[in-house]
């Protein structure tokens, strides 16, 4: 894992022109890992760092059998949203699933929030732990070819856009997408402003 900031680290996994990145939350509550590249090579060290409560899925599409055997591993619960309970249940057979409805609060300082437009059961996550307002995407937001974009058909593109603006609602301060064509791109810190506008120029460029 890298060591992107305190209690911030980082797996990345190439695939084809994209990179996939998963996201662990050092936390004392238990930590959280926002999965969207496989994480087996590196179970030693997230055990060192204090292991996993729960591992959080973006999508359907990134779903594979290593959820469940990492959440499995870790004693962790497996979250996904409502949509795609059924489906994460018979491809990762975790011990411990809960889902996420409009909206869900683990602990006090991650939101997970429903983000339909690229896919009907996608997630995004606000971490809020005081010194950060980071944003997890997967690839709902993502960095890739040049610019900040999204990937949905023209009969999605209302629903994306509700979505970005709900999120552009959460008033992140930094972004953290799950896939990405360069680095550092996957990790930004902007301020605020800045978040709110990435994203709504976001949606004009490819919902409007």
């Amino acid at each position: 894992m890298r060591k992107i900031a305190t209690g911030l680290h980082v797996h990345e996994k190439p695939s084809g022109t994209w990179t996939h990145y998963s996201w662990l939350l050092v936390r004392p509550q238990g930590n959280f890992l926002i999965a969207c590249a496989n994480v087996g090579d590196e179970l030693a060290a997230i055990q060192a760092l204090g292991g996993l409560s729960h591992v959080f899925i973006t999508d359907i599409h990134f779903v594979s059998r290593w959820h469940g055997d990492i959440a499995n591993h870790c004693g962790a619960t497996l979250v996904c949203h409502e949509t795609d309970e059924k489906k994460v249940a018979a491809r990762c057979r975790p011990a411990k699933l809960e889902t996420v409805g409009e909206s869900r609060q683990f602990g006090k300082d991650l939101l997970g929030v429903h983000t339909p437009g690229h896919a009907d059961g996608g997630l995004c996550f606000l971490w809020n732990e005081g010194r950060r307002r980071l944003l997890f995407t997967g690839d709902f937001l993502c960095n890739g070819e040049g610019q900040w974009r999204v990937f949905c058909g023209k009969s999605k593109r209302k629903r994306m856009a509700q979505s970005l603006a709900a999120v552009e609602r959460l008033g992140a301060r930094g972004i953290c997408a799950g896939i990405g064509d360069r680095d550092p791109g996957t990790f930004v810190a902007l301020g605020r402003e800045t978040v709110s506008n990435l994203i709504h120029e976001t949606a004009e460029r490819f919902c409007g």
